[in-house]
């Protein structure tokens, strides 16, 4: 089975995207820095190849990463949004990048996807107990509700990442509250949709970084001791590593 890791990334914004507190350049850039170098080392470690799609004419910056230059990544850069895109919020973005992204890693079997920022911490393990436990198009973490679906981090193939992104892209309006989350769980619970088999994680993922919506952090703190990753000792000494660079 052939797997993939595909970062998304905007370093920078348009001024017009709404419902967005983390605008700042150099927060964003050390935030993506201190990301995609830990990206690079956990998915070096497991031999799966890394890219990072940009949409803000940008590429070059993050070319300038460690694990880039050490050849660990692949810079993929993607049109940017239209203007009415953006004003439809970052949803509507970042749903184009993954639907360009679906063509170029058409070879795949499936594609692991995270927010750009962030970092998954028991990504691994996560992938690996959900692809044994069940066959299926996409893995995916409900919410509580299940009215929205969490795409900062999630797995899919690449022909139903295609499909998903081409029909969620033009209904993603956070002026009405339409974000993507909110649009994917009502694409995957509408049976017309025929978008129809993805299962939830078999583990919770864990999540570190701060949103660029809200602000919040994500310290991974809230994970019981079954979820932890199995891959703890490792996470933990490259995170001190990144911290010391």
């Amino acid at each position: 089975m052939r797997v993939c890791i595909a970062l998304t990334a905007t370093v920078l914004p348009p001024p017009s995207v709404p419902s967005l507190t983390l605008r700042n350049q150099n927060v964003r850039l050390r935030h993506y820095r201190r990301a995609i170098d830990w990206w690079a080392r956990s998915a070096s470690k497991h031999s799966v190849p890394l890219f990072v799609f940009e949409n803000s004419g940008s590429g070059d910056r993050i070319s300038e990463f460690r694990g880039v230059r050490d050849g660990r990544v692949t810079i993929v850069d993607v049109e940017p949004p239209e203007p009415a895109a953006v004003l439809r919020g970052k949803g509507a973005g970042e749903s184009q990048i993954l639907y360009q992204a679906s063509s170029v890693l058409g070879d795949f079997d499936y594609v692991v996807k995270c927010t750009g920022r962030l970092r998954v911490w028991n990504w691994y393990s996560v992938v690996v107990s959900s692809v044994q436990a069940t066959s299926a198009p996409a893995y995916i973490k409900w919410g509580q509700d299940r009215s929205r679906v969490d795409t900062r981090f999630f797995v899919a193939t690449p022909g139903f990442l295609h499909e998903w992104m081409g029909r969620a892209s033009s209904l993603v309006n956070e002026g009405v509250g339409s974000d993507l989350e909110r649009v994917t769980a009502q694409v995957f619970s509408d049976p017309h949709q025929g978008m129809t088999g993805v299962q939830a994680f078999a583990r919770l993922p864990i999540l570190r970084g701060q949103s660029a919506s809200t602000g919040t952090r994500y310290r991974g703190y809230r994970a019981s001791l079954n979820h932890l990753s199995d891959n703890f000792k490792e996470w933990w000494q490259d995170d001190r590593g990144a911290a010391g660079r």
